[in-house]
């Protein structure tokens, strides 16, 4: 659950929730990520580690579509090609 976007009052706790339960109605998939690419997609984006493993992962694997609610990491996402999906 998004709690951050809660406690910013950016969303209600029952939209958190009912986010959580799209989430986990997806499918995902595990794959190996390149290390040292990710941390330079972070280090593009000034962003940390963990987004850059996940536009990493994405971008390696056949295009994979992209949801985050991180809008920038989003943003990030589009400028490197990547389809994002709304919801």
């Amino acid at each position: 659950m998004p709690v951050r976007n809660v406690l910013r009052e950016d969303i209600t706790a029952s939209t958190a929730r009912e986010a959580y339960q799209l989430y986990e109605k997806m499918p995902i998939q595990l794959v190996d990520v390149n290390i040292g690419a990710g941390l330079d997609y972070a280090l593009s984006m000034s962003d940390c580690a963990y987004d850059g493993y996940m536009l990493e992962a994405a971008l390696r694997h056949h295009q994979a579509r992209f949801r985050s609610p991180d809008r920038d990491l989003e943003e990030a996402a589009r400028e490197y090609g990547l389809t994002v999906i709304d919801v």
